[in-house]
C-alpha cells in the first residue's frame, strides 16, 4: 500500500514483526510513508475515526474472542471508511474433513473430553469462528453485511497430518468490509 502511494500505520504486538515490517519498507524505499508501532488489536494506539482504511488479515482467527477486536477497528474507522477482515470459518472444508476438527464431531468430542476428564486447548492454533459468530461480532460494532465471500480450503488434514500440500489451498475465508463495516 506504501508503494502505490498510501501512509500506512502498521501495528503488531510482536516487536519482531514491526521491525521486521521496518525492514521491509526500507528495503522497498516506502519508510518514509510506514509508521509502525507496537501495539495490541484489542486496544488500538489512535483516536477514534482515524482511518479511512482498515486492513486485519490474518489477525481475528488467531484471537480467542473477535467482538472487541471489531469494535477497536470500528472505532478508529472514519465514516464511510472500509475494513478488509479474514477469519477462519468453523465450516471450511479444511475443518469439517479431519475428525480432530470437524464440528459435525464437536459435541461427541465434547462428552468423550468430559468423561475422560481431560481439558483441551487451542495453544498457538488459529482459533476458527462460525460465519454466525463473526456476522453477530460486526453487528455488535454496528457493522452491515453487504456481501462476503469465502477463498481457499488448505492445508487439509486427517488427523493433523497434512494429505494436501499448503500449496493446493488458498487463503482462509475472508471478508472484506465497506462502509460503516459492510462487507463488500
Amino acid at each position: 500500500m506504501a508503494g502505490r502511494g498510501f501512509l500506512v500505520d502498521a501495528v503488531d504486538p510482536c516487536h519482531a514483526m514491526v521491525e521486521a515490517t521496518r525492514g521491509r519498507a526500507a528495503e522497498a524505499g516506502v519508510q518514509s510513508r510506514i509508521i509502525t508501532a507496537t501495539g495490541d488489536v484489542h486496544a488500538l494506539p489512535f483516536p477514534d475515526q482515524s482511518f479511512s482504511l482498515v486492513v486485519a488479515l490474518g489477525v481475528l482467527p488467531w484471537l480467542p474472542e473477535i467482538g472487541k477486536p471489531i469494535r477497536e477497528i470500528a472505532r478508529v474507522l472514519r465514516p464511510g471508511g472500509h475494513v478488509i477482515v479474514s477469519v477462519d470459518s468453523l465450516w471450511q472444508v479444511r475443518q469439517a474433513l479431519d475428525p480432530l476438527r470437524s464440528p459435525l464431531l464437536w459435541w461427541p468430542k465434547r462428552i468423550v473430553r468430559r468423561l475422560l476428564q481431560l481439558k483441551y486447548t487451542a495453544g498457538g492454533l488459529a482459533r476458527p469462528t462460525s460465519i454466525r459468530a463473526f456476522r453477530r461480532a460486526l453487528r455488535g460494532a454496528d457493522f452491515n453485511e453487504l456481501r462476503g465471500t469465502a477463498i481457499g480450503f488448505g492445508p487439509l488434514t486427517f488427523f493433523d497430518q497434512e494429505i494436501l500440500p499448503r500449496s493446493a489451498g488458498l487463503c482462509p475465508a475472508s471478508a472484506p468490509l465497506g462502509p460503516n463495516g459492510m462487507i463488500e
